[in-house]
């Protein structure tokens, strides 16, 4: 894992698919989306378990992406400065806290994304600069 800062500030979290042994919680608890890593041999077996919803209320919006397969070349800002070149092939993701990006698919993608909801349309696109 690598994390991307600008000004002492996390932007975004580079996940390579290379996890420790076990349950690994990645991001910050604070965060209003939580990424953990697993990591288990065969046979693990998880309890049956469900979570309780408790009242959340955030302000912070965060998106992940997780590249199935392919290869995505993001472009990276802060503050409209480009601060970051990263390529994600398969079985990487990024999660980006602060900031905005461009993406270019290098090769066939097939990814996903993550935000916290619900779906808003609040997308702003921005002068390329």
């Amino acid at each position: 894992m690598r994390i991307i800062q600008k000004d002492s500030q996390v932007v975004a979290y580079i996940f390579d698919g290379e996890f420790a042994a076990g349950t690994n919680g990645i991001t910050d608890p604070a965060l209003p989306l939580q990424v953990i890593s697993l990591n288990y041999s065969k046979g693990k077996v998880w309890p049956l378990h469900r979570h309780e919803p408790n009242p959340r209320n955030t302000s912070f919006l965060l998106e992940a992406l997780v590249i199935i397969r392919g290869k995505v070349n993001i472009l990276l800002y802060h503050k409209n400065n480009l601060i970051e070149k990263v390529i994600l092939t398969s079985g990487m993701g990024m999660l980006i806290l602060d900031g905005a990006m461009q993406m270019e698919a290098l090769e066939d993608v097939v990814m996903m994304e993550f935000k916290n909801g619900p779906f808003i349309d609040d997308k702003v696109l921005l002068d390329q600069v």
